[in-house]
């Protein structure tokens, strides 16, 4: 809705004249897309270019038998069709009232951006659903938030098929194959284990699994395997849903895509524990992290603490109106992202205050917690250099100094600290 080319999803309004030009300037856009772009854009899968109506749904404060029947003697609906000229119950002399018994309402409209038959795209037609919400459940102000989903046209569906079928089957197949020797690989651990105790005869899928403790079974199943499979399990979401992005959303495609990428590209640093150098990040993080979480945990209740007086003492400012803003604007901070900018914010709120909040904050986080965390991230690196890891393979040599295990060496960043 600006000026530039800026995605701005949410928006605020804080009177009726506001209300009604920023949805009239909507409907208006809407009914004129074609000639306020360069491409040629539709209101239906037809090539028919007639403009539909826009659809508005009411959610009201209360819904139970009494406020339904109220509303409905008001003469106000659920839903209603919006077009120029027409703003349904916004163009009610009351419509005040109306908005009185309103919590939130949101207007659904839907676009069909073709192009060329040459273009570079996979597809040649995108359905673009566009639901404009308005909240008013604290009737205060008017947010306004834009939520877009991209679907693949019906009759896109053949080029797309056509080109990225091949690839999508070979990850599929790759997918299921890997997902399967997991499983091979952890039904394999079990037998062996059947065999060491004696229950050969017995299913180790069965009875085996089930007499085991907690802690043997997630021996079975490290992290590196858990992430396989959620790799796996992810891609084959991603590969069935290739053949029906028509109508599953694209980023719900591009999600499942996206984490399954992720997991597999994270699970290949596996196939580097035979280099010590190469797998430094994880024996430092395996050796520090038994410190670093009882650390975290101890200087939660802190952050929490200064997150809780920020929004009491600097809510003017717009940087701390909920706790989860309160929370990235006060993380920003201890990682000293846009610290003049907070700092004038919150001096400019409260003089005394935001000085006293912001240099104990700053000094306490920034100079101590911060390089303390520091510090037992540094002092499980050094412990590899004294105390590298062996693996199971690998014999000490006759006469060589014991090297401590991971569990000791885990122990003595602990009692450093």
């Amino acid at each position: 809705m600006g000026s530039d080319t800026a995605l701005t999803t949410t928006f605020h309004l804080f009177d009726l004249s506001s209300l009604l030009t920023y949805i009239s300037s909507t409907v208006k856009i809407y009914s004129t897309i074609n000639s306020r772009t360069f491409d040629s854009y539709r209101y239906s899968d037809s090539d028919s270019l007639s403009v539909k109506p826009i659809k508005m749904y009411v959610n009201y404060l209360n819904n139970n038998a009494v406020d339904v029947k109220a509303t409905q003697r008001a003469g106000y609906q659920y839903s209603y069709d919006i077009v120029s000229g027409n703003l349904g119950p916004l163009t009610l002399i009351n419509a005040k009232d109306f908005l009185t018994h309103v919590s939130s309402f949101y207007l659904d409209f839907s676009l069909y951006h073709e192009l060329p038959a040459d273009s570079v795209f996979s597809a040649t037609c995108f359905r673009w659903d566009l639901i404009q919400t308005y909240s008013y459940l604290d009737h205060g102000a008017i947010t306004v938030t834009l939520n877009p989903t991209i679907r693949l046209c019906d009759k896109s569906m053949g080029r797309f098929l056509a080109r990225y079928t091949w690839f999508n089957l070979l990850v599929l197949v790759c997918a299921l194959v890997s997902f399967v020797l997991s499983l091979k690989s952890i039904r394999k651990r079990m037998t062996m284990l059947a065999a060491i105790r004696g229950m050969g005869s017995q299913s180790p899928g069965g009875h085996l699994w089930t007499s085991l403790s907690v802690t043997d079974r997630l021996k079975f199943v490290s992290l590196w395997t858990v992430g396989s499979l959620l790799s796996n399990i992810l891609e084959i979401i991603a590969c069935v849903t290739f053949f029906c992005v028509s109508k599953v959303s694209l980023d719900t495609y591009y999600r499942a895509v996206g984490f399954g990428c992720f997991f597999a590209w994270v699970t290949t640093i596996k196939y580097l524990e035979w280099s010590p150098n190469s797998y430094a990040i994880i024996n430092t993080l395996r050796r520090s992290f038994s410190t670093l979480w009882r650390y975290v945990l101890g200087i939660l209740p802190i952050f929490m603490a200064f997150v809780f007086l920020a929004m009491t003492l600097f809510w003017k400012s717009g940087n701390y109106n909920d706790v989860p803003q309160a929370m990235i604007t006060s993380f920003a901070l201890l990682n000293g992202d846009t610290v003049y900018g907070f700092f004038s914010t919150n001096v400019g709120v409260n003089f005394l205050g935001g000085y006293l909040y912001m240099f104990i904050f700053l000094v306490l986080f920034i100079t101590a917690i911060h390089n303390l965390f520091i510090s037992i991230i540094g002092e499980g690196f050094d412990s590899l250099k004294s105390n590298p890891v062996r693996h199971e393979h690998e014999m000490e040599e006759p006469g060589s100094p014991r090297l401590k295990t991971d569990a000791e060496s885990k122990r003595d960043i602990s009692s450093d600290f």
